[in-house]
């Protein structure tokens, strides 16, 4: 099944093109075959793009060009490597003339470059540019845009403005043709909610009508996903909702998804991956399974000591499951419980860093915008 942007961009291959709009064209393709987690064909597109003729391409081609290495490498080499690329991309976006396309880098960048560097505020500015330039935007821009936008605000737990923009995001995917942005839209916001709840319930705030409600929004999300027969990514809602299962008391489905889907979310989700394994260390031990438990909790904790740049939720994550464990096993935690209030201190500023930075954007961030291009 191919999605608008993908269809109306191999209808433009297919056709005869300058050498410049082609590079264009087949940096958009890149671009789009890394967020349907197609690496090898956004590689492949990259690589044509160098075989091309040696005549020199466009600000806006190179621009494009540039935008498609910073996302391919934040999914394929890492963080450290795609942040020097976005930068590179932002500043041959400011070279170009063509306003539409200055857009469109700019809206990559503020998608992406939160998984580049977490703590940044940096798209909010991005954000805000194209708010201002609404009119010489697309829709296939403004969904990115917004979904950016919604993910600012889900990240300084900021739920009515997040829900606004997602609003908004869905409505431009929608006249972009794009089904997949519009799921993703909707599963990033059902993931954020089921972490809000999770890190009440880590911080000792434990509300088990919101975990219910959690889990009756990641479950229609995957029947939302399901209708439109999008199956990219499937293993990650699956898993959120196994940890939140576990929470729940419901150990044995939740295990039922840990095994179904965490093999394959292995090779896909990187540190994330990290959590998952320690819920399912957690959702073990209440089985009564303590051995495999302590052996899941170890690779969970290996994860982690191999990356250089931890996100924090995850570390929270982890630190909480060890706790719960040790209560099973009868031993004291008297050395993690620290360590969780640290993690949760620092996620505590991050929150208040962004909400301090989208106050100071008021004025453009208060509400999606209510014209754009046609």
């Amino acid at each position: 099944m191919q999605h608008g942007p993908l269809s109306r961009n191999t209808a433009k291959l297919q056709s005869s093109l300058p050498a410049d709009e082609r590079a264009r064209e087949l940096a958009r393709r890149s671009l789009i075959q890394a967020r349907l987690l197609d690496m090898p064909e956004s590689m492949n597109c990259l690589h044509e793009i160098d075989r091309m003729s040696a005549e020199r391409l466009s600000a806006e081609a190179q621009a494009l060009r540039a935008t498609a290495w910073a996302v391919n490498l934040s999914y394929t080499v890492g963080w450290t490597q795609s942040r020097s690329a976005f930068s590179d991309a932002v500043a041959l976006a400011r070279e170009c003339s063509e306003q539409a396309v200055v857009l469109e880098v700019l809206s990559w960048y503020a998608l992406y470059y939160p998984l580049a560097d977490h703590r940044s505020i940096a798209p909010l500015d991005a954000i805000v540019q194209i708010i201002g330039a609404v009119d010489h935007a697309d829709a296939d821009t403004l969904a990115r845009a917004g979904y950016a936008a919604q993910g600012l605000f889900l990240t300084a737990r900021q739920m009515a403005p997040a829900l606004a923009w997602a609003q908004f995001a869905t409505r431009q995917a929608r006249r972009s043709g794009d089904p997949e942005l519009e799921r993703s839209v909707l599963r990033y916001m059902t993931l954020a909610q089921a972490d809000d709840v999770r890190l009440d319930w880590i911080a000792g705030q434990p509300n088990m009508a919101a975990l219910k409600q959690a889990i009756i929004g990641l479950e229609s999300g995957q029947m939302f996903s399901e209708a439109l027969g999008l199956k990219q990514s499937s293993f990650q809602a699956p898993l959120v909702l196994a940890g939140l299962l576990t929470l729940s008391g419901e150990h044995a489905r939740a295990l039922a998804l840990f095994d179904a889907h965490l093999d394959e979310a292995e090779y896909g989700l990187g540190l994330e991956t990290s959590g998952h394994f320690s819920d399912r260390a957690l959702c073990l031990a209440h089985l009564g399974r303590m051995s495999d438990a302590r052996a899941m909790q170890r690779r969970a904790q290996e994860a982690v000591a191999q990356t250089d740049d931890v996100i924090d939720q995850y570390l929270a994550f982890i630190h909480f499951n060890e706790i719960q464990l040790r209560a099973l096993e009868g031993v004291p935690a008297d050395d993690e419980r620290p360590r969780l209030a640290a993690v949760l201190q620092r996620l505590r500023a991050q929150e208040d860093l962004i909400r301090r930075a989208i106050n100071a954007r008021a004025h453009a961030l208060a509400m999606p915008p209510l014209v754009s291009a046609s």
